[in-house]
């Protein structure tokens, strides 16, 4: 039966997660944009970097996303000294990608640049409001119908 209450609620839940996920997107673009990279090449390198050597579509598989696009990531990043692509002897076609010292190095970076925002970004919290917030938010994915 349709509530217009609940109707309200879901818009505001749009509202608020739409402007959310906008603030939060601009905030890790400009503190990347000093270290060369963009979101997306993070997403790679913190990859490579958790599970080690990988594939293209395994990490495109990861990401969700169409194995063209990591081509694209892999190769700039490449171009950038951060990553090396190493061809399979038994399938040349077959290509592993790894992080370089370099990029080993660009990563730590990224990942305290990272750290940092995101306790800028949670300081208005305190841990219970955070355990309660994701708790929340993790009890709403699990009830939405698309899974």
């Amino acid at each position: 039966m349709f509530n217009p209450k609940e109707m309200e609620w879901l818009e505001r839940v749009q509202e608020k997660t739409i402007l959310f996920k906008r603030k939060v997107s601009l905030l890790v673009k400009e503190n990347l944009e000093p270290l060369g990279i963009t979101p997306f090449q993070l997403q790679i390198l913190w990859l490579l970097g958790k599970d080690g050597e990988m594939g293209t579509t395994q990490l495109a598989e990861k990401l969700k996303v169409k194995p063209s696009a990591v081509t694209m990531g892999t190769n700039q990043l490449h171009k950038r000294g951060w990553l090396n692509r190493i061809h399979l002897e038994s399938d040349r076609r077959q290509i592993r990608i790894t992080l370089t010292a370099e990029g080993e190095r660009l990563l730590m970076k990224a990942k305290g640049t990272h750290n940092q925002l995101a306790s800028e970004l949670f300081s208005c919290f305190d841990e219970k409001e955070l355990a309660d917030f994701f708790c929340l938010v993790d009890k709403l994915e699990q009830n939405t119908f698309v899974k």
